[in-house]
């Protein structure tokens, strides 16, 4: 069995989008807390066969702030992962092996970020994206997108092993993946 816990901490002000040469504060900060939770276990079955698994958990949150009341790129989001594989190795006779592997990955995120009104129209994000607006602050609209992904990936490989150190390998993979911010 293995446990790997992490925390990481970053705090940032970004001072290159200043557009005031005489402005001391950063034009951005950024504060990402990320926290990871993983545990692996690899276990034997029969003579020359393992399977490896586990589960693996991450929280992140990351608040994006402007001290100089400049639109920020990145959002503030919360966001949360979960998943879980399993990855079999099989010794067959004759020199062949197959390795085989299957993982979901469960994923939500919640994301706030302000956009200018006359910018919003006139990209016609109105006509599909109006249910993300949670309210309003003078020229700009506050949004709020909520975010569901169910992700899977499946891998499958063989790999035969010839006299004087050939080897034949091949494999196939199908994997898909969520968008990042």
């Amino acid at each position: 069995h293995q446990w790997i816990a992490s925390t990481q901490w970053n705090s940032r002000n970004e001072f290159d989008v200043n557009r005031n040469p005489n402005e001391t504060r950063p034009a951005l900060t950024l504060h990402l807390i990320t926290q990871n939770l993983q545990w692996n276990r690899k276990q034997s079955v029969g003579a020359n066969n393992q399977l490896l698994y586990g589960v693996q958990t991450l929280f992140q949150y990351n608040q994006a702030n402007s001290p100089t009341g400049s639109r920020t790129i990145i959002p503030t989001y919360f966001k949360t992962e979960m998943g879980s594989y399993v990855v079999g190795t099989f010794v067959l006779p004759h020199f062949w092996t197959i390795d085989a592997g299957l993982r979901y990955d469960f994923q939500y995120m919640q994301a706030q970020k302000n956009y200018l009104k006359s910018r919003w129209e006139e990209r016609n994000y109105n006509q599909n994206f109006n249910h993300f607006i949670i309210g309003e602050t003078g020229v700009q609209w506050i949004t709020q997108p909520k975010f569901t992904y169910h992700n899977f990936a499946a891998n499958i490989g063989v790999q035969k092993e010839f006299p004087h150190d050939y080897t034949f390998k091949a494999q196939i993979q199908l994997a898909q993946r969520s968008p990042n911010v």
